[in-house]
């Protein structure tokens, strides 16, 4: 290979290319010249075909020359299976050498593009050849390579100097995040380690393919060719080579050859269907399937103008016999639970349908979710049918290969490049995007607008904080590493608490930490933080709940309240899940659907059915719930809040006894809830803290007192009015509005009373007017009364 290298590297200098130009120029303008004189002509176009014919040879023999062993042959050497571009680069004298002959190749520029590397960030580290060529050979191998190319051996040497240079550290990736960009970079450049065969493709079948099929004048009303839509796509189904192939094997079939392709929203079921077309466009598969149209049912246009089930029958009748008659076509029907019952009419004309998927003239895709599939199809005779192909949410690895593929067309479409980095990110946020939609199709989506909004603002690369930025907009929480603001915010968490919640120090604490945890990437992200609060009724735990969704969340709107009294019969299961019967859809899973991002309260927990609380189990534990429609929704964005008055008097006699509420008494706690069986031991042991607040002291009611009154001052600063209340006010409502038994709530309920009600009046009648200042105290008898300042 080392001659083959000379020689190549020969013919590429540039004085050879000038000097082979200026002998071709010149032996075309001898031709040209002695056109007239043949025999002179004859010997010139001779040395003419030498000189092609040497072009020939060079390009043929010398330039795609290829290893005779391959790094998966047994006991090879690095030496035996180096590309021809790979042994030119390490003919260089020195590593300094290797190194600018490998930056200036375009795979090696991709590389360190998509890495976001720049050329003057790598330095020339000193190395031995031969550990570079035993370190690109085991790089190959774990990239099933079949050679060691140039992209191997730049992959080396930065794994090899990455001590020194600390350049991979400084651009936060790790060793499989270089491989990954390696494979990506093989991808795009294939041709180093891949023969290039010279061969003419035939697209279509030729003139007059259209009228093949003959005239389908119905079909035309309501259906696309779904061929034509995406005859300049890159069809691409790494990973799900197995499932292609079952799914060409049906469809290929004499007989049932009918396929549904099962997986949720983005799962790639409708790329399945895109390769086929292209590759049947382009004549790449088996006789039976070469060839053929796909055509794509347009239910809106079908029942577009229906006015009867008659009328509907009738039209797909029409459209089914000129597909089946024929013979070339393809019928796919996505969602198709629109013809067994789903539609807005509710109608099931599937018996028209199965004749035509008997007979195996017209092979029909059909494209459904997993929970339409068990809701319209998995007891439906027509199943048998079908046969049904799922397309599970690929591993992270799958879809960062299939990623890969389909970002070379999002880059084409907006003419930016998209980092590494990004890719990670869209794959870690997609799902927070767009909820509704599984990867890879999540993270295209959100590729996508990242890169339509790069050209907006005019950027070359999209970056990982682009798509963090992206994701931070629409969602309105912070996802990304905690900025300075967000920083500040976390580490003084208990002080912002405070500043409503008086006294459960121990309480707040623990909901500080499981917050911190979350946001500095300790806690598992895929399922909700869930807190367990125990205690009195009126001490804080409602109003803690309230208090962390406005400052996490940004609103006390962002909370979604449920009342567990309301789900303790059996009842309670259909009414958070919904009702199949009557397509209801469910109280609890239709509210996170809607709001993915909220602070979720659980009122008075201990109130709701086994049944219900078994629910909860599989919320905190996997961080998803599947309603009775058999639709998934995730509520690993949420904040779970369970409240319950179980083992109040326990805590309240630990209190009155001298004992500290705190993490110590957590043991005692828990053995009481599993003795009285409130709780089940599994579901406590879900929650990621199970926090008990006590009863309010004397102070501490005073200090809630003091809030709730600076409430009504806020009010009332609205009408440019002025309050300020006598100490012994507050001590005053302490003592007469607080009822041990109901905790602070009686207090809010005393001021509306004696307070709100009163300056409501004065307001009213004009006693109180914009501009006033007025001081709210208590006289001897024990009345309030109001003086103006």
């Amino acid at each position: 290979m080392e001659y083959f290298a000379t020689l190549n590297s020969f013919y590429k200098n540039s004085f050879i290319r000038l000097l082979r130009l200026f002998i071709f120029l010149i032996l075309s303008i001898v031709v040209i010249v002695n056109l007239q004189n043949l025999t002179q002509a004859k010997l010139v176009l001779f040395g003419l075909s030498l000189f092609f014919m040497n072009e020939i040879f060079v390009d043929f023999f010398i330039s795609r020359k290829m290893p005779n062993k391959k790094v998966s042959d047994p006991n090879v050497k690095s030496s035996d299976c180096l590309t021809l571009s790979s042994t030119e680069v390490m003919q260089q004298g020195s590593t300094n050498g290797i190194v600018q002959s490998l930056l200036s190749l375009p795979q090696i520029q991709f590389l360190t593009q998509k890495a976001t590397i720049s050329t003057n960030e790598i330095k020339a580290i000193n190395l031995d050849k031969k550990e570079i060529l035993e370190n690109a050979l085991k790089v190959s191998g774990d990239l099933k390579g079949k050679y060691i190319t140039t992209i191997d051996i730049f992959v080396a040497y930065l794994l090899l100097s990455e001590e020194k240079t600390k350049l991979l550290f400084g651009k936060k990736l790790k060793i499989e995040d270089l491989l990954q960009i390696a494979y990506w970079t093989r991808l795009h450049f294939p041709n180093e380690e891949n023969e290039i065969k010279t061969r003419a493709n035939f697209w279509g079948e030729g003139f007059g393919e259209a009228f093949v099929s003959g005239w389908t004048l119905e079909t035309g009303k309501y259906t696309e060719d779904f061929t034509s839509l995406v005859i300049n796509n890159r069809p691409f189904v790494p990973g799900r080579e197995n499932e292609y192939r079952e799914f060409l094997e049906v469809l290929s079939k004499k007989e049932g050859n009918n396929v549904i392709l099962t997986g949720e929203v983005g799962a790639g079921k409708e790329t399945f269907v895109e390769a086929l077309a292209i590759d049947s466009f382009a004549g790449k598969l088996q006789e039976e399937l070469n060839y053929k149209k796909v055509l794509e049912l347009l239910i809106g246009a079908l029942l577009a103008g229906v006015t009867t089930r008659g009328e509907l029958e009738e039209r797909l009748e029409a459209i089914l016999q000129e597909v089946s008659h024929s013979g070339n076509i393809i019928l796919y029907i996505p969602d198709f639970q629109s013809v067994l019952g789903s539609s807005s009419f509710g109608l099931d004309i599937s018996d028209i349908l199965i004749p035509y998927l008997r007979n195996g003239k017209m092979p029909i895709i059909g494209t459904m979710t997993a929970g339409n599939y068990k809701l319209f199809m998995e007891n439906n005779t027509l199943k048998e049918l079908f046969t049904v192909i799922s397309l599970p949410e690929p591993d992270r690895t799958l879809t960062m290969q299939m990623l890969f593929e389909k970002v070379f067309s999002i880059e084409q479409k907006y003419k930016v490049a998209l980092s590494y980095q990004a890719i990670i990110s869209a794959v870690d946020l997609a799902g927070k995007y767009v909820p509704d939609t599984v990867l890879p199709g999540n993270a295209v989506i959100l590729l996508e607008d990242v890169a339509n909004s790069a050209v907006s603002r005019n950027k070359d690369i999209v970056l990982s904080e682009d798509v963090i930025d992206k994701v931070e907009g629409r969602t309105h929480i912070h996802v990304g590493s905690p900025k300075k603001e967000e920083k500040d915010l976390l580490l003084h968490l208990e002080e912002n608490l405070h500043k409503r919640i008086v006294g459960q120090d121990g309480a707040i604490q623990a909901v500080a930490q499981a917050l911190r945890r979350l946001r500095s990437g300790i806690a598992n992200t895929n399922k909700p933080i869930s807190f367990l609060f125990l205690g009195p009724t009126g001490v804080g735990k409602t109003e803690t709940a309230k208090a962390l969704s406005d400052i996490y969340f940004g609103s006390e709107g962002n909370m979604l309240r449920f009342d567990m009294s309301e789900y303790s019969d059996a009842t309670g299961v259909m009414k958070l899940l919904g009702t199949p019967s009557t397509e209801k859809r469910g109280e609890l899973t239709e509210a996170v659907h809607d709001h993915p991002f909220s602070l979720i309260l659980l009122d008075e927990f201990e109130k709701a059915s086994p049944e219900v609380l078994n629910l909860f189990l599989q919320v905190l534990e996997d961080g998803r719930l599947t309603d009775n429609l058999g639709k998934t929704v995730s509520f690993a964005n949420t904040i779970i809040i369970a409240t319950s008055n179980a083992a109040s008097e326990l805590i309240r006699e630990a209190v009155s006894n001298g004992l500290k509420v705190d993490s110590s008494f957590q043991s005692k706690l828990l053995e009481y809830l599993q003795q009285k069986a409130v709780f089940k031991p599994e579901l406590l042991n879900r929650f990621d803290a199970i926090v008990a607040f006590k009863s309010l002291n004397e102070e501490e009611v005073k200090k809630v007192v003091g809030i709730m009154l600076f409430e009504t001052e806020e009010k009332l600063k609205k009408q440019d009015i002025t309050l300020n209340f006598d100490e012994r006010l507050v001590s005053e409502i302490a003592q007469k509005g607080y009822d041990p038994s109901f905790g602070a709530r009686p207090l809010r309920r005393f001021i509306q009373d004696n307070i709100e009600d009163m300056l409501a009046k004065q307001i009213l009648d004009g006693t109180l007017q914009r501009g006033a200042k007025v001081n709210i105290g208590i006289d001897e008898s024990g009345k309030i009364t109001t003086q103006k300042i």
